[in-house]
């Protein structure tokens, strides 16, 4: 009986959130046609967009919703948010008509936030040794991240602001920031449970990979160094764990 009125209390708690949510939409919608009726947005503004922010919020209300459903930010709630988060950039960049010839490096900035958010573990579970696995979409989003940061800053002329970007092989960079991240989570994961098996292995040998070819990148060397260097590296990886076993 008990359990019956803690469901029935946390269904009270959570509609309203969802009610809020669209509640906003509603008003931010109507202020929008309002100011467009006053002539205050401009005449690049494209009303039109305003219907992309509908599937934008809802999946951000339904992430909010997820969230206070199962009470912890689990790969639903961040794939929910993310993908909301995407749709509402595009949103904005219609709705201002911004030139998508300067501003696409978005598109790269905040699926990368996305995937920095899928990457982090929230759950609290140690006993996976697929936790670091799950966690290199955190570094994988850094570098895309980084990328698109690169790219924009080079449409809007900051590379004087951001002299790193306005090196030759600046992106290279972002090829590099998965492998020290893969480094990492072996190591972590290595110590974690005392020993080196597949997981360890794998996260080596793509870290030993990405920094090769990010490597080969940013010093400018000859591509046809990369087959058998990453052959030799692979081979090594392996027999690491072999011997450590």
């Amino acid at each position: 009986m008990e359990e019956q009125e803690i469901h029935i209390n946390q269904q009270h708690h959570r509609r309203p959130i969802g009610r809020f949510g669209w509640g906003v939409v509603l008003i931010f919608i109507g202020f929008i046609f309002l100011a467009q009726q006053f002539g205050w947005l401009g005449p690049n503004f494209n009303w039109w967009a305003i219907f992309i922010f509908i599937p934008a919020f809802g999946s951000l209300v339904e992430a909010v919703n997820l969230y206070q459903k199962r009470g912890r930010f689990d790969m639903a709630v961040r794939s929910s948010l993310g993908s909301g988060l995407v749709i509402l950039t595009v949103a904005l960049m219609f709705l201002f008509d911004l030139n998508w010839t300067v501003w696409w490096p978005l598109m790269l900035i905040v699926p990368g936030f996305a995937m920095l958010l899928g990457g982090f573990d929230f759950t609290g579970s140690s006993a996976s040794s697929g936790r670091e696995v799950v966690t290199m979409g955190f570094w994988i989003g850094l570098g895309v991240m980084y990328l698109g940061a690169g790219f924009l800053s080079h449409n809007l002329h900051l590379t004087a602001n951001w002299p790193w970007f306005g090196l030759g092989r600046w992106w290279a960079v972002a090829i590099l920031v998965p492998a020290a991240g893969a480094l990492i989570n072996a190591l972590v994961l290595a110590i974690r449970i005392g020993r080196v098996n597949a997981a360890v292995i794998g996260l080596l040998i793509f870290a030993l990979c990405a920094a090769t070819v990010g490597l080969v990148a940013l010093l400018g060397l000859s591509w046809n160094l990369l087959g058998p260097v990453l052959l030799i590296l692979v081979g090594i990886a392996v027999l690491f764990g072999v011997f450590s076993r």
